[in-house]
């Protein structure tokens, strides 16, 4: 899968797709550690992801797809 421009550039291990609640869209996010998505979903609170196209930060892990 090709990654638009906005997310080119960013470590494959911090980059998830996630349903950005501002831009009411499918985007790319980063989460703040890697890894983060597969092992402590829901468990950690301090995990989040940062919308890569407006930079929202969500913190609810129901919405976030590994890349």
């Amino acid at each position: 899968m090709a990654l638009p421009k906005y997310a080119e550039g960013h470590s494959k291990e911090a980059l998830v797709r996630i349903t950005c609640q501002s831009c009411a869209s499918n985007r790319f996010g980063l989460l703040n550690k890697p890894f983060a998505a597969t092992i402590n979903v829901g468990v950690d609170p301090e995990i989040y992801v940062t919308c890569l196209k407006c930079g929202n930060k969500q913190f609810d892990a129901e919405n976030w797809y590994d890349v």
